[in-house]
């Protein structure tokens, strides 16, 4: 009967395993609610940023070919986009279309490569007279993920660390707590030992 209780594992033992697990599950659960959380919000904070330079590309683009000839407008909005498109690697594409959705310049055609896997977002081209608004159509910008990539993976990594770290401490804490224990508990078995023996 020793032999079967010595080789199965101990009350302590199963505790200790358990605590582990649980402790295990927590943290995992945690650090991926965390990286998840941070991912969610840093993509919807990206796009409130794309929105924001949509909208201010499409007023701009609107004063551009204001009283431009419409065969010149290409020339215009390229230029203008090609210089906005090498001084900002963030931007991955910028297409503004006509009021019935005609490409009337994209910087697709210019960067092909640059526009794959964009985070996409638009906004209306609107001209103002009086009391009359006007549609004359709309600008898309695309946004590199590479920025939202690299933040992302730094997080993902800090979260791991900590989390690590906080495993480690729990560990930690589970093994001296269980040695504590123990010690405590062989001194009672010796000191009942003594008085019955």
């Amino acid at each position: 009967k020793e032999s079967r209780n010595s080789n199965s594992p101990t009350l302590q033992t199963r505790l200790i395993i358990s605590g582990l697990l649980v402790s295990t599950a927590f943290i995992l659960g945690a650090a991926g609610f965390a990286v998840y959380s941070i991912d969610n919000n840093m993509n919807n904070a990206y796009k409130n940023f794309g929105q924001v330079l949509s909208k201010t590309l499409a007023i701009e683009g609107v004063e551009l070919t204001k009283e431009v000839p419409q065969l010149a407008k290409y020339d215009a909005l390229r230029t203008n986009s090609m210089s906005i498109l090498k001084s900002n690697d963030d931007i991955a594409f910028i297409t503004f279309k006509d009021n019935n959705s005609k490409v009337i310049y994209s910087s697709k055609d210019d960067y092909p490569e640059r526009a794959e896997g964009a985070i996409w977002t638009g906004s209306p081209m609107i001209v103002k007279n009086l009391n009359e608004t006007i549609n004359v159509g709309s600008v898309e910008i695309g946004l590199s993920k590479q920025m939202v990539e690299r933040v992302s993976m730094t997080s993902k990594v800090s979260m791991g660390i900590v989390f690590l770290l906080a495993w480690l401490v729990i560990l930690g804490i589970v093994f001296m707590n269980s040695s504590i224990i123990t010690s405590e508990l062989r001194k009672l078995y010796q000191g009942v030992k003594k008085i019955s023996g």
